[in-house]
């Protein structure tokens, strides 16, 4: 399984919407590479279309806890991150 395929198959960090849930790579948190540039893969975290909407329209409380969801998705992710960290597109 690819890393985002598992992050999509997880419910949304931000209200536990059951799964299938859109992958988000964390923004604006120290985690991406430059502006205009997209996170790695291993900073996404899952969150349904609603949460997903809501963060991008600047809700500060889903945009604060980026970090925090980043970390424990990357812990359910266990051993998935050893094989398939940083690879884009996928």
């Amino acid at each position: 399984m690819k890393y985002l395929d598992f992050v999509r198959s997880l419910p949304c960090a931000a209200c536990m919407a059951p799964a299938p849930s859109e992958a988000h790579h964390a923004i604006d948190v120290g985690l991406h590479p430059g502006m205009g540039r997209k996170a790695s893969d291993i900073h996404a975290m899952p969150l349904c279309r609603v949460c997903h909407a809501k963060l991008h329209a600047g809700d500060a409380r889903l945009h604060e806890a980026q970090a925090v969801w980043v970390l424990q998705t990357q812990n359910q992710a266990g051993g998935l991150l050893c094989v398939d960290s940083g690879k884009r597109g996928r």
